[in-house]
């Protein structure tokens, strides 16, 4: 895939669940964002992206904490959701900057607020649920694989 889209379609959760586990087999990109309407499989993506980067940590959703970092020792991955996010100073007090600067993958659910911010590389996943049933269109932006 070059830099422009690649569109995928997943028929069910274990599809999305795979596909997670192929982007983080080939992950290039540092910073990974996940758009999509509520329910529609970031959470479930961003456990597959996980396991294919070879991690064995329970991904959850970090939707009160902001943040959930899965650590193993040579790779770290930094889950943030920022779905309620009401003050972007809320971010800095964490320490955002430091995660957007380290050598671990940066997952954010919900980036709108801080996508203006952020400096490429990086992959943008667009999850979309066209049919309103199973079906997921699933759109990257930006890797190349």
């Amino acid at each position: 895939m070059n830099n422009n889209f690649q569109t995928f379609y997943s028929e069910n959760a274990y599809a999305t669940y795979a596909l997670g586990i192929e982007i983080g087999r080939n992950l290039t990109d540092h910073i990974v964002l996940l758009k999509g309407d509520m329910g529609v499989g970031k959470t479930l993506l961003t456990k597959g992206i996980v396991k294919g980067l070879e991690l064995t940590d329970d991904v959850t959703s970090p939707t009160f904490a902001l943040v959930n970092v899965y650590d193993q020792g040579a790779k770290q991955v930094y889950h943030f959701d920022l779905y309620r996010l009401t003050d972007l100073d809320e971010l800095y007090e964490i320490g955002f900057d430091d995660y957007l600067k380290g050598d671990g993958i940066v997952i954010i659910e919900w980036p709108e607020p801080v996508e203006p911010y952020l400096e490429p590389p990086l992959l943008c996943i667009e999850i979309e649920n066209p049919d309103h049933q199973d079906t997921r269109r699933i759109t990257l932006k930006g890797m190349n694989l």
